[in-house]
């Protein structure tokens, strides 16, 4: 059902800009409802973690910590969003440094669509804790990098 809301959610968006009929306030739902249902989603792995693994506490904190380090990415990405204008965004222009392609291949992996295909995967296979835990530090890495790139919208 995940992957059919996301799906809906992208044609949603390109019909949108496509039809010149987008708006703040339907990018600010958009935003809104994608975050809402991200962390509900995050929240059923968490209980699938707690439920395969009752006794290992370690496993259950970090896979604690991983997410909320994920939900706090996709939170800053948000607000990013909806601060920045697609035109002013440092990763739009023309000429892009390693640094820059690098951090879109991070983005694109870290992006709701992939995230939500790999969880299912993980799932199947018995690692959601483990892939909690490295969305942790791949988000740490992405929320690191979307403070620099704020940081060099200042200063420009």
């Amino acid at each position: 059902l995940s992957q059919i809301s996301y799906g809906i959610d992208c044609v949603d968006g390109a019909v949108a800009r496509a039809s010149n009929t987008q708006s703040k306030f339907g990018q600010f739902y958009d935003l809104a409802i994608d975050r809402i249902a991200v962390t509900l989603i995050v929240l059923a792995s968490l209980f699938f973690v707690f439920s395969s693994h009752p006794n290992n506490l370690s496993l259950q904190i970090a896979s604690i910590i991983g997410s909320v380090l994920y939900l706090t990415f996709q939170s800053v990405s948000s607000i990013r969003g909806l601060i920045f204008s697609r035109n002013q965004r440092p990763e739009q222009s023309a000429s892009l440094s390693l640094a820059h392609l690098v951090a879109r291949l991070l983005l694109e992996f870290a992006d709701t669509g992939i995230f939500l295909f790999l969880l299912v995967i993980s799932m199947a296979i018995e690692l959601t804790s483990y892939y909690l835990m490295f969305l942790g530090v791949l988000s740490s890495v992405l929320i690191l990098g979307n403070m620099v790139a704020s940081y060099q919208m200042d200063k420009h």
